[in-house]
């Protein structure tokens, strides 16, 4: 049978081995592999063009760069950094419009691509705009064996949202060789699971 996925420590022919790890991937036949290259354009969305056109299970790998986005990442998908020193997600909100389209792709994907809690509304007024924004659907589209992960990544600059923010409904998700500075959020500024001011009955 092929080998899991795994990180793969590297060591040198002195006997050092590397404090951080390189991530090998396997994936099923089925899956494609999206390739992500940064843009100098500050509006451009590599890498959610790249989420939006993969299927389920689907490996994204992002190259060295910085990508400027607001990234929603509402499929159980493989994205994979070349590492938290080379590839660089920046949440700034700049230009403007940069916020307004997040909340226009959030009111047109609620209820579709993700599933609110119950009582919850689609503003996401307190947590806006965070460097990774994974929701699910409560059918429970985030299931075992998608190998589903964020890796490999710097992410900064989020001003509300916090580096990476889980709604609700993401189940195996792996969070794994990420650097996480310089964020803020109203309920904390690195990583955030579910709300605290919601319920599931």
């Amino acid at each position: 049978f092929p080998p899991s996925t795994g990180k793969l420590a590297v060591t040198t022919v002195t006997g050092i081995t590397a404090t951080r790890g390189t991530t090998v991937t396997t994936h099923t036949l089925s899956a494609k592999i999206h390739n992500v290259s940064p843009s100098y354009v500050t509006t451009s969305t590599q890498m959610q063009n790249a989420i939006d056109a993969a299927a389920p299970g689907d490996l994204i790998l992002v190259a060295p760069g910085t990508y400027n986005e607001l990234v929603i990442m509402d499929k159980p998908v493989q994205l994979q950094g070349c590492g938290a020193g080379v590839t660089k997600l920046t949440a700034i909100r700049h230009p403007a419009e940069k916020l307004s389209a997040w909340r226009e792709e959030i009111k047109a994907r609620a209820g579709s691509s993700f599933t609110l809690l119950p009582g919850q509304a689609d503003t996401f007024d307190a947590e806006e705009g965070p460097g990774f924004f994974v929701v699910g659907l409560d059918t429970g589209n985030f299931a075992a064996g998608m190998n589903t992960r964020i890796d490999g990544f710097e992410i900064a600059g989020a001003l509300q949202g916090g580096g990476i923010y889980i709604n609700a409904y993401v189940d195996f998700l792996e969070i794994s060789n990420n650097k996480i500075i310089n964020n803020q959020g109203t309920y904390g500024g690195g990583i955030r699971i579910g709300n605290p001011t919601q319920t599931i009955e």
